[in-house]
Order: structure tokens, then C-alpha cells, then sequence
């Protein structure tokens, strides 16, 4: 995990940002572990830090021990609570994940400007890394050997 937090930090760093808040389960998932549906990932140079409601907590503290976790009711609230004591200034966001709604919350502190990163969010998963590619290997490996006993048990 830390070798994709790496990269995708390397990817979005000609972007200029202070740090990303990541609301992309597939994303969150990819870079932390984390598999459940409901989270925030605010990623900076220095650490990232997974937001998660009481329901998710001890979920969350299992699958992503490299991950600080926060457990607050307001995923938002906390994230934008970590920013301002942080001191971003600029704070990337995917504008295809992020609602309006949300957006405009984060807007309204008026302290830290939110900067899209459209592309660079999903973009860093394209490229696999070589235990990736096992795993799609052993997936194709199971799929195929499926499909070959379901076609031999329809003759």
C-alpha cells in the first residue's frame, strides 16, 4: 500500500496541491484497504488519514494499519477540521466523485481553495504494479478453469 500512496502522490504532485481528500470507495480501497463503503482519505505528504463514522471504525483499524483512522459522526466536518489545523492551502478533489453538496461545504470555509484533479485521480490505477498483476493472473487462471468445468457439465 505504501508504494501506491507513493505513486499517486507523485502523480498529482505537478498539480501543486497541499493534499487530495479521496471519497472514491475503489480509490480509498486501492490505496488503503479499506473495504467499506462509507469513508474520507485525506492524503498529504506526510501521512494520509482515513475518516470513518462509529460504524466502520474497528473495520477500518484492521484492514489500513498503516493508515491513521479518524472516527468522527461528520466524515466532512473532520476532514475539513484536519485541514485547517494542518494549514493546507490548496486541496485537490476528483469533481467526478465529489457532489455538489459536498463541495460547496467545503467551499464555505473560504480558508483553503479546493482544486480539481480530474483526471490524476483514477488515472494511477491504470498502471499496474507486479502483485497486481498476479492477482489478475490468478483471477483469470480461476475464471477460465470455471467456464472450462460449466462447459463440460452442459455436454
Amino acid at each position: 500500500m505504501k508504494k501506491r500512496l507513493i505513486r499517486f502522490w507523485k502523480a498529482i504532485k505537478a498539480a501543486g496541491v497541499d493534499a487530495i481528500v479521496i471519497n472514491s470507495p475503489e480509490l480509498i480501497r486501492y490505496l488503503t484497504g479499506f473495504t467499506g463503503s462509507e469513508s474520507l482519505f485525506l492524503l498529504s505528504r506526510k501521512e494520509g488519514r482515513l475518516f470513518v463514522d462509529s460504524r466502520y471504525s474497528e473495520q477500518a483499524r484492521n484492514e489500513c494499519r498503516n493508515t491513521k483512522t479518524v472516527e468522527c459522526a461528520k466524515k466532512t466536518d473532520g476532514v475539513i477540521q484536519s485541514i485547517l489545523e494542518s494549514g493546507f492551502k490548496k486541496v485537490g478533489f476528483d469533481p467526478q466523485k465529489f457532489s455538489v453538496s459536498q463541495k460547496k461545504v467545503f467551499d464555505a470555509k473560504d480558508v483553503f481553495t479546493m482544486v480539481e484533479l480530474p483526471e490524476v485521480m483514477e488515472g494511477v490505477r491504470a498502471k499496474k504494479d507486479a502483485a497486481e498483476l498476479e492477482c489478475i493472473r490468478k483471477a483469470a487462471q480461476i475464471s477460465s478453469s470455471s467456464f472450462l468445468e460449466v462447459m463440460e457439465g452442459m455436454r
